[in-house]
């Protein structure tokens, strides 16, 4: 497959350029991707290095697990937050111009296949390395300079 488009109901977003090979065995369809590009608002977004795409069982109930690495700018990062409406990201008053660094995490996430699906149906996590991060506005309090930091999330909770 070239210059695959993978989206999904629900989801403001959408891969875009993915070359890959996708197979379909019986009722197992699994994808592998290299190369491709998430765009998030009106800026660049991500470089995806890698992506896979498993739906274990097609038909009625059928769940996808996606996994992908992803890099990028960390005001990509503040704009897919609110994009998506992550509620660990409302504690933080910060725009994407606030921010420098970059960042290169591993994505996951579960989610049923259909209409109507909610983000409270899917669960997901983020490992994300960042690089060289900065602020400009306080963050949790603090301002961040050349950091290079490590940060957990998921639907409940933010670590780093």
């Amino acid at each position: 497959v070239r210059h695959a488009v993978l989206s999904a109901p629900g989801l403001p977003l959408a891969a875009q350029k993915m070359d890959g090979v996708v197979i379909v065995r019986d009722r197992r369809l699994t994808a592998n991707f290299e190369g491709g590009h998430l765009p998030v608002g009106d800026g660049d977004g991500f470089t995806i290095t890698e992506a896979t795409l498993r739906i274990p069982e097609t038909g009625p109930g059928a769940k996808a697990r996606i996994s992908a690495s992803v890099e990028g700018d960390l005001g990509a990062v503040v704009k897919l937050a609110d994009e998506l409406k992550i509620e660990a990201a409302d504690d933080f008053d910060v725009a994407p111009t606030d921010v420098t660094g970059t960042v290169s995490a591993g994505v996951k996430m579960t989610t049923p296949l259909g209409r109507g699906v909610t983000m409270d149906q899917r669960s997901w996590s983020i490992d994300a390395q960042l690089r060289d991060a900065g602020s400009t506005v306080p963050i949790g309090g603090q301002l961040i300079s050349r950091a290079n930091l490590e940060v957990l999330l998921n639907a409940r909770r933010v670590a780093a």
